[in-house]
């Protein structure tokens, strides 16, 4: 309550946004409809929160009731209600902290409980970014497409024992869309601030009766460069020249039990590459960057039911494809990353009403072909067998989980001429343990205790690399890193009663030997570093709150409305050794919004609120504070026609950063001001 009460002093001025477009939610709402129609139908009846299937958790569905550890579930509605282009977009409004390098970078970093994911193109991070149960290939955020997406699901905190390395401080699950009965199409085309013109499809539905499930999706961007908030001028050379994200998800279903399926994604796009905001003038107009991802997976699901057997097998592969430069038509500065990823998953799962087991094998495989500044020979794989257990009792009132996976890692990296090459191999046996209890029909309480880590990554950590710039680093290779590894556990409760659903989760992570860049000593005309581990503790502690209030379900209404809060409270998140904070981390996080849909008239609106609180740059001790920060952006939806039969249209607006706030989710690198959309989207 007291973080609650706190917020009054810490938003200030721009809290007032917040009421300000409230106010302007309400408003629009009732000059859009009759308020008679407000009580003017019955509402059917909700399902019990209790009952959601997820699978991220186990890697096996199971209902949110059996869950030890916290996952948010953003729907296939929710996604489209935000109109988010990318992840982050999405993920800002659930309580997860963004962070990126400055408006229309291409970058994007998300990080839970103060763990990161990668912005960079290969996979480094502590978050770890997934797409249906496998690892996507690509840690950069901004270039993930959600246009295909049925939903997306965020569990916080460790996951090792289920998905290995990387899954330290939580995982985001793409689930991809799969065709239903009813065939299902939307187009949309829009146009924005700062010349953004946006064009997206979607396509679903089922053949040959009903066999053949389909689903396609995708999105077209172009945007100029943007004006930063407060009327401090253009971030020049910030475009996006072009965008391109999609995804396919194809499968034939010989009966409800067994379907082989094909899954493909993609995503290209080349942007400006300014450097740095520079208000004077414009920025190195020649600078360019590309990125590029696509993966191919073949899958076979089936199930005995009479049996309580289920089972997945799949086949995955793809690349990821980054370039850069400073001038793009001479490759001046010019860098060069090409990652060849595969991998093999087969899982099963088992249960007789008492006790349910899910184990299987993975393998993962991911080759750094070639790169500018490092050798192109290293390599990642990974080997790895797990076992997840639960066990329901009193009448699947108390739930006790656990879970043992086994890992053969092994990280390696060639070597520039005059440098040892670099072979790390670790066995690793990775441990879980987990209770929920429903305490009574709406109460849940919650623990859970769990190990994880993290392996270096080859290219940049443990090779020898030479970047070029005014701000050029030699690396020295390091042999010796150890791998990252943490200990945590967290305790909490979930209310799900009369609309309300609230929960709360205290957490304390503990973690050992965390890799950072060291400096071996400044030399012109670039400085020597080296990635080092850190003798001490990187501390964790922090306090997550969540609230959705469905009004309409509180007291019996036919449309709609919810107010949500999403926080995460950081209390310590400081290293023992460098006696500071860790970089880039708030100490507070805060998503906060309304939410108003009446269905039958075609009408959505709603306000989403996004605080990031105080942070520190990456590795300084210095006090250099930024942050603190309140943006408020506003989303409606409107149907003009309904053709019955024939499909609607839809009139879609959209403002963010309301107040025009000049803000930086990375220091020196501010994000763009106000800006506006428009669009026409039409449903069958």
């Amino acid at each position: 309550m007291g973080i609650l009460i706190s917020l009054n002093h810490r938003l200030g001025r721009s809290s007032r946004y917040f009421c300000q477009a409230a106010f302007f939610l309400c408003v629009t709402s009732w000059l859009l409809i009759n308020p008679g129609q407000l009580l003017s139908q019955e509402r059917s009846d909700l399902p019990s929160v209790l009952d959601t299937v997820v699978v991220t958790a186990s890697r096996s569905e199971e209902q949110v009731k059996a869950l030890s550890i916290p996952v948010t579930v953003i729907d296939q509605e929710e996604i489209e209600q935000t109109d988010a282009s990318t992840l982050p977009d999405l993920l800002k409004n659930y309580g997860v902290q963004v962070s990126g390098a400055g408006a229309g970078t291409g970058s994007g970093r998300v990080l839970i409980r103060g763990f990161q994911s990668n912005a960079n193109p290969s996979e480094n991070g502590n978050v770890l970014i997934l797409l249906d149960g496998r690892r996507i290939g690509n840690n950069n955020t901004g270039f993930v497409p959600v246009q295909n997406l049925e939903r997306v699901e965020i569990l916080r905190g460790a996951a090792s024992v289920q998905y290995g390395s990387e899954a330290t401080g939580g995982v985001i699950n793409l689930i991809s869309r799969r065709g239903e009965e009813k065939t299902k199409i939307a187009l949309e085309e829009g146009l924005g601030s700062f010349d953004l013109k946006k064009s997206q499809a979607a396509f679903s539905g089922r053949l040959l009766d009903n066999r053949v499930d389909f689903s396609a999706g995708g999105s077209y961007l172009t945007k100029g460069s943007a004006d930063v908030g407060g009327g401090r001028g253009k971030y020049h050379h910030t475009g996006i020249n072009e965008r391109m994200l999609g995804g396919v998800n194809l499968g034939y279903n010989f009966n409800e039990n067994h379907r082989l399926g094909f899954v493909t994604n993609f995503s290209k796009g080349t942007y400006q590459r300014s450097g740095a905001y520079n208000p004077a003038g414009a920025a190195n107009p020649f600078g360019i960057a590309k990125r590029s991802n696509y993966s191919l997976d073949f899958l076979y699901e089936g199930a005995l039911p009479d049996s309580g057997l289920s089972w997945q097998t799949r086949y995955f592969f793809g690349q990821t494809v980054y370039e850069t430069a400073t001038n793009w038509p001479r490759r001046t500065g010019y860098y060069e990353y090409l990652g060849k990823f595969q991998g093999f998953n087969v899982s099963g799962s088992w249960n007789n009403g008492l006790l349910y087991l899910t184990g299987g094998f993975d393998l993962y495989k991911i080759d750094y072909t070639k790169t500018t500044t490092s050798p192109p020979a290293a390599h990642s794989y990974d080997y790895a067998g797990f076992l997840l257990a639960k066990l329901s009792l009193l009448d699947d009132r108390l739930w006790i989980n656990g879970g043992v996976r086994y890992d053969k890692l092994e990280v390696f990296a060639g070597a520039l001429p005059g440098a040892n090459e670099a072979l790390l191999k670790k066995d690793r046996v990775t441990p879980s343990f987990g209770i929920s209890y429903l305490l009574t029909d709406w109460l849940k309480l919650r623990a859970n205790y769990s190990h994880s880590y993290k392996m270096p990554e080859p290219i940049s950590q443990m090779d020898h690399s030479l970047s070029t710039g005014p701000t050029s680093s030699e690396y020295l290779p390091n042999p010796d890193l150890k791998p990252e590894s943490s200990k945590g556990w967290e305790v909490g409760a979930d209310v799900y009663y009369g609309g309300f659903t609230v929960g709360g989760t205290y957490f304390s992570v503990d973690y050992k030997d965390k890799i950072e860049s060291a400096l071996i000593r400044p030399r012109p005309p670039h400085d020597v570093r080296q990635y080092q581990n850190l003798n001490g503790i990187t501390e964790y502690r922090g306090l997550e709150f969540w609230l959705d209030w469905r009004m309409d379900e509180t007291f019996d209404w036919n449309f709609e409305l919810k107010p949500y809060i999403s926080l995460t409270r950081m209390f310590r998140y400081y290293n023992t050794e460098k006696k500071a904070k860790t970089g880039y981390t708030a100490d507070l996080n805060m998503s906060y919004g309304l939410v108003f849909n009446k269905s039958d008239i075609g009408l959505m609106a709603r306000v989403d609120v996004t605080y990031t609180g105080r942070q520190l740059p990456h590795y300084t001790t210095a006090q250099i504070e930024y942050g603190r920060d309140t943006t408020v952006d506003i989303h409606l939806s409107k149907r003009l026609i309904d053709w019955a039969e024939k499909g609607r249209l839809y009139l879609k607006l959209d403002i963010t950063n309301l107040g025009d706030l000049f803000y930086e989710n990375q220091r020196n690198y501010p994000e763009e001001g106000r800006a506006f959309y428009m669009g026409l989207r039409y449903e069958y």
